[in-house]
């Protein structure tokens, strides 16, 4: 794609979305390795982890792209499909046919990558002249230490440093004016730099590169879950990309924006300060972008738009608020709205001047719509209520085939959990329903969906306490174990960072909104 496209800067997507898919699932203690046994055949739907077996399984190959490069990655793909065509084969096969290809043993650097679970986070700092770098599993919540050791390729700015890491810890003379590991994200590590490093890399923000950019906020975002960084932090962080105009960067800004959120309880001072920082954040992009296409825009404003007008609308810009409400009106055929902004304008609708009968057309017009588009954004817009009764009335539909047809119903289920006013009553909707959930999704592949998402998302005690009580009897199911035991170690992971960070992003808050 990057050869055929390279405007569509599939890297730097990649970066993002493979990146953050990966990073957060393997950081779980007791997430699975890429490659692992399977005992029975119910067991196959909750190992099966899109996170690990696609996002890692992709950052994987592509970091051993990088490592035998790329003339050495084809000759060895080319010698294993004529080799091995129209037989069985086995990863081994593959690593003998790029060894051959590149010198190297490949065997041996991806076996420990492929084989262990989770990944490494590399600690710098500097000690004298030196700088230090140490190697240790990376968790998100409690995680049992086994001193695993990974071959790390650094992919440094420092020249006295080798290519792979293949120790716990060693020590190399510092050069320049900053540290940088992990150059392009393509390692599948983060690195924890000291405050004097980090500093000393913020500085540089305006002359890296859209990868590196994006990786900063990326990793401190990790770190903060894992309790090595706080969360204020990435705050302080976010202040210096006020003038950033790069898709794949307000991706990455985007999802730090909403892990901050998580921190601030509706209707509290903190969020109104939380709504001004995001405000100011997004304004200048705001005044550059507006709502409409200019002539000769390029694809990546087009695509950033609706992300920056979300921002806007979040945090309550009169000008935008009513400009969406103006074009709500003037849209009586509400598929006809611009689709790159309509589930945003009907979202605003829904939340600043809901009506029954508002709530009726839209479901009147899901059901009976074939443009599935359309239908997504009428049902984002219908999730995001703040009215408690049409979170009761969304809550009967979704079990009623003729509105909700069960293969989109855990979309459904997701973005009424995320939202705030609608959590409550759609966490004790799946308790109610379970044994109607048992008998449609039971063989499905979304059946262990519900409790990997409410662990997802759920983040109080009291959501803990009656996640596990809930699920305690369910978790003998070889389909559900897996999720249910990661389910509790995020949700237990959530309310710690909460109880952690929750102060210092509120004090930070306060001081830049004051």
């Amino acid at each position: 794609v990057d050869a055929l496209e390279p405007s569509w800067n599939i890297w730097e997507e990649f970066a993002v979305n493979e990146a953050v898919l990966s990073l957060r699932r393997d950081a779980i203690d007791g997430v699975q390795s890429v490659h692992i046994p399977v005992h029975h055949p119910d067991e196959i739907s909750t190992i099966f982890d899109g996170a690990i077996v696609y996002a890692k399984g992709a950052r994987l190959m592509n970091m051993l792209r990088e490592y035998v490069g790329d003339e050495a990655f084809r000759q060895g793909l080319r010698d294993y499909f004529e080799q091995f065509a129209y037989q069985n084969t086995t990863g081994e096969d593959l690593w003998a046919c790029l060894a051959q290809a590149s010198g190297e043993n490949v065997a041996e650097f991806m076996n420990a990558w492929l084989e262990q679970p989770g990944y490494p986070v590399v600690s710098a700092e500097k000690v004298g002249d030196e700088l230090k770098l140490v190697q240790q599993q990376f968790f998100v919540g409690e995680g049992e230490e086994k001193r695993r050791i990974w071959p790390i390729p650094l992919g440094s700015n420092q020249a006295d440093l080798p290519q792979t890491m293949n120790q716990r810890e060693l020590y190399a003379p510092l050069a320049g004016d900053f540290v940088q590991l992990n150059q392009g994200n393509i390692a599948h590590f983060i690195t924890n730099y000291s405050p004097e490093l980090f500093g000393e890399l913020l500085v540089q923000i305006p002359n890296l590169d859209t990868i590196s950019r994006l990786q900063i906020l990326q990793e401190r975002s990790l770190l903060a879950r894992g309790g090595q960084a706080r969360s204020a932090e990435i705050l302080r962080a976010l202040a210096k990309y006020q003038n950033e105009q790069a898709l794949n960067v307000w991706d990455m800004m985007n999802i730090a924006i909403g892990d901050a959120k998580i921190f601030v309880d509706e209707g509290t001072e903190a969020e109104c300060q939380m709504k001004r920082f995001v405000g100011d954040l997004a304004q200048n992009q705001f005044d550059r972008l507006g709502f409409w296409a200019k002539d000769g825009e390029n694809e990546e404003d087009t695509q950033m738009r609706s992300s920056i007008l979300a921002h806007t609308i979040y945090a309550e810009n009169q000008t935008a608020v009513q400009t969406a409400l103006e074009i709500f009106a003037e849209n009586q055929n509400w598929s006809e709205i611009n689709a790159e902004i309509r589930a945003l304008v009907l979202q605003t609708k829904v939340r600043h001047d809901e009506s029954p009968e508002l709530i009726e057309r839209m479901l009147a017009e899901y059901r009976t719509t074939p443009n599935v588009d359309y239908r997504n954004d009428l049902m984002l817009a219908l999730t995001s209520t703040k009215n408690p009764e049409t979170v009761a009335k969304l809550l009967a539909k979704m079990i009623n085939p003729q509105t909700v047809r069960p293969q989109d119903l855990i979309s459904w289920f997701i973005y009424l959990l995320r939202n705030s006013h609608g959590r409550e009553q759609t966490w004790r909707w799946l308790r109610d329903n379970w044994n109607w959930i048992e008998e449609t999704f039971a063989g499905d592949k979304n059946y262990n969906d519900f409790p990997r998402y409410a662990g997802a998302i759920l983040r109080t005690e009291q959501h803990l306490a009656e996640f596990v009580e809930f699920f305690a009897p369910l978790k003998n199911e070889p389909s559900l174990t897996r999720a249910v035991e990661m389910g509790e170690r995020e949700i237990r992971a959530r309310v710690d960072l909460i109880a952690r960070d929750k102060a210092g992003v509120e004090e930070f808050l306060a001081e830049c909104c004051a």
